[in-house]
């Protein structure tokens, strides 16, 4: 009987020391997905501020445009307008 409880024993033991491994390295792989996924979401707020600069950039761009050349953007607002139109039908 000593036999078999020893040996359940020590399947016991291999099989806690299996599964602390698996679950030490499921973590592991857990942590640098998180590290990764962290790293992008950082990249992609970077790109986001610099795309919002460039709208801001550009806004006022034409703001400044149509303010010094006003009969020539509603020149072009009409032309797109019709142009938009035409291509709608």
């Amino acid at each position: 009987m000593t036999t078999s409880t020893s040996a359940a024993t020590q399947a016991a033991t291999d099989t806690s020391a299996t599964v602390d491994r698996i679950a030490s390295s499921a973590h592991q792989t857990v942590d640098r997905i998180a590290s990764v996924a962290n790293s992008a979401a950082s990249q992609l707020n970077v790109k986001a501020d610099d795309l919002m600069a460039a709208k801001d950039r550009w806004a006022e761009t034409c703001t400044t445009y149509v303010k010094e050349n006003p009969f020539v953007a509603l020149g072009i607002a009409l032309a797109a307008g019709f142009l938009l139109s035409r291509w709608m039908r």
